[in-house]
């Protein structure tokens, strides 16, 4: 199936000015709205966002959320540390449940590794709750320690 097929006439016609991925997008409303499309407002909507932002609008009207921006983050890795690193990743989804992403459970490690140096570090008055929700840094009389809020 093409592009053509699930777009009315008019966003046809504008298709070379709109872009094929811009059009890709268009079509998966035209496709679940089918005769109640809403050919002008999308067609304004394709011309007046960049890409990106197009791509979320429909994004957030087929599903009805809005989604957090995100990056493809590339690195290189030795063929002896895909094992650990596929192993830190297995066991923190499981203590995440499994339908985490593995993006999300990266992040999980890496804010355990950064509370673990902070707590090291005996800052006093530092809170991860900001960004992570579940990890504070509260000072006692005896030191400092981390509880889960």
């Amino acid at each position: 199936m093409s592009i053509h097929e699930h777009l009315p006439p008019q966003a046809r016609k504008e298709l070379k000015e709109v872009g094929w991925t811009k059009g890709l997008e268009l079509a998966k409303i035209a496709r679940r709205d089918r005769q109640g499309f809403d050919c002008v407002t999308w067609l304004h909507k394709t011309r007046e966002m960049p890409k990106e932002e197009f791509k979320q609008e429909v994004e957030k009207e087929l599903t009805g959320k809005e989604n957090e921006r995100s990056e493809i983050v590339y690195f290189k890795l030795y063929k002896s540390q895909i094992p650990v690193v596929e192993r830190a990743i297995e066991t923190a989804a499981l203590m995440l449940g499994s339908d985490k992403s593995r993006g999300y459970c990266l992040e999980m490690i890496c804010a355990a590794s950064w509370r673990e140096q902070i707590w090291r570090m005996r800052i006093p008055t530092f809170s991860c709750s900001q960004h992570y929700g579940f990890l504070s840094f509260s000072p006692t009389k005896r030191g400092g320690h981390f509880c889960t809020t």
